[in-house]
């Protein structure tokens, strides 16, 4: 018999179906958060659980799911699991650390050039149907930002 998963949020079908191969899964591919009481009574019944930072996994939780082995916290933080209850309860709590570090740098990275030549003002701009063609000092961005004299 294979143990019972719940993913409390949507994920990619090839995932669940990976997933569906070693466990007996429940999704919840509406990707509308739990309240606490629902999330307790839908891993009731289950060993395991993804859970996402939106997943509050506490001592209280536990109690009520006794047969939970294993918290799988798909974030790199784990803010949203008490550590010391699991420890105490015997349920393993694991996370995804680094999966999202070249992914920040990039989107800061995006960030600055987008300020820099103003992206977003540009954008508004053709959006709002203003631009009426191309002038020298129009919307002008900054050269050399990334340092300063």
């Amino acid at each position: 018999m294979k143990p019972k998963l719940l993913v409390t949020r949507e994920v990619f079908d090839e995932t669940l179906a990976y997933l569906g191969e070693h466990c007996e899964v429940e999704s919840n591919q509406q990707d509308v958060p739990f309240d606490p009481e629902t999330l307790a009574q839908r891993l009731e019944d289950k060993e395991g659980v993804a859970c996402c930072l939106t997943d509050r996994i506490d001592d209280q939780l536990l109690a009520r799911c006794s047969r939970l082995k294993v918290a799988a916290n798909i974030a790199v933080g784990y803010n949203n699991i008490d550590l010391a209850a699991c420890t105490a309860r015997g349920v393993m709590a694991t996370n995804t650390p680094e999966v999202l570090t070249d992914t920040t740098a990039d989107l800061a990275f995006a960030l600055m050039l987008a300020t820099a030549r103003r992206l977003t003002e540009v954008e508004a701009y053709i959006h709002n149907g203003q631009w009426r063609g191309w002038h020298l000092r129009q919307l002008l961005g900054v050269d050399k930002w990334w340092y300063t004299t």
